[in-house]
């Protein structure tokens, strides 16, 4: 059975999780680590491997201290004002850093956020000729997160359109998706975004959780290819969210409870949506890449019609 794209996740076990809520929360329950200390946990998978042992209040707390990091020591003030593009492999530019001057919006904001907290691409690694500036305009960061500096959180792009048009990050923090205050909404300088909220006026028709299905748009760094909605609620006048419709197509990124077995992997073989194209392994995963739609049903590119499959190794 193909596992739920956007609630699936791993876990290790309760003796795990208990020393990391030593290590990272006092007596009273706050966070006692610094950004940096929260960072690391993030980068080396400690948080994505024990994300639903946790509470919702701790996972919130974490996600708090997480986007600190990323706004104050990689921003400096929480924006990405400028973008530009460069050479591949994230090998900097061909001019002068002073000539990355594309002035940012919401969309590129959204995006490193994305890469650092999900960090998972589907069509290899097309931000890495991307590059952005934040408050330190002799600073250059390349949009693309290396696997070993990324959270593997799920962390997704959320659309908020009506009277304002806006991307911001919603990181799931209960199991519960259809339920708009499962979500942790985030962007610039703002954690834990609420509806009401300027990034969230009440006056919004629609929020909706996007896929997506590349880090570019038109081959060009100002944009992302946006898949289709994942989950979408409409907000009254009075901010009442209320569930609009679930998308049937999965996300892009699908993290799977089961450890990686070669029960499921054949299962994966056979299963008749799916056709396998290749699989990689890294330190912590094996990140499997399939088809999602057969030839004869939807004459769809090969560089969309993938899906990464994302099988947690027993450690």
């Amino acid at each position: 059975m193909i596992c739920n794209p956007i609630v699936c996740h791993f876990s290790i076990n309760g003796n795990d999780t208990d020393t990391f809520r030593a290590l990272v929360f006092d007596n009273d329950g706050n966070v006692k680590i610094t950004p940096e200390e929260m960072n690391t946990y993030g980068e080396n998978k400690t948080i994505s491997r024990i994300w639903w042992n946790l509470t919702k209040e701790e996972r919130i707390k974490i996600a708090i201290k997480l986007h600190d990091y990323f706004k104050i020591n990689i921003l400096e003030d929480g924006h990405v004002y400028y973008y530009c593009e460069g050479n591949l492999n994230c090998e900097g530019l061909p001019y002068s850093i002073y000539e990355c001057i594309n002035e940012s919006t919401c969309v590129n904001n959204t995006k490193a956020r994305y890469l650092k907290f999900n960090g998972l691409e589907v069509d290899g690694t097309p931000s890495s000729k991307c590059y952005y500036k934040g408050n330190n305009l002799s600073k250059l960061y390349c949009f693309y997160v290396s696997d070993d500096k990324t959270y593997h959180l799920p962390c997704y792009y959320a659309i908020v359109t009506g009277i304002i048009g806006h991307a911001i990050c919603a990181l799931l923090i209960d199991k519960d998706y259809k339920d708009i205050n499962n979500w942790f909404f985030f962007q610039y300088n703002d954690s834990d975004i609420k509806i009401g909220d300027w990034q969230i006026p009440i006056e919004t028709t629609n929020v909706y959780i996007s896929s997506v299905t590349s880090m570019l748009y038109q081959n060009t760094c100002d944009d992302f290819t946006q898949g289709p909605c994942y989950v979408w609620w409409k907000i009254g006048l009075n901010g009442t969210p209320t569930l609009y419709n679930i998308c049937e197509q999965p996300l892009n990124t699908m993290i799977l409870e089961n450890n990686y077995s070669t029960d499921y992997l054949n299962e994966l073989k056979t299963h008749s949506e799916y056709q396998i194209l290749s699989y990689i392994e890294t330190p912590y995963h094996i990140i499997i890449f399939i088809k999602e739609y057969n030839d004869y049903q939807y004459n769809i590119p090969e560089e969309i019609n993938r899906k990464k499959v994302i099988i947690t190794k027993s450690l």
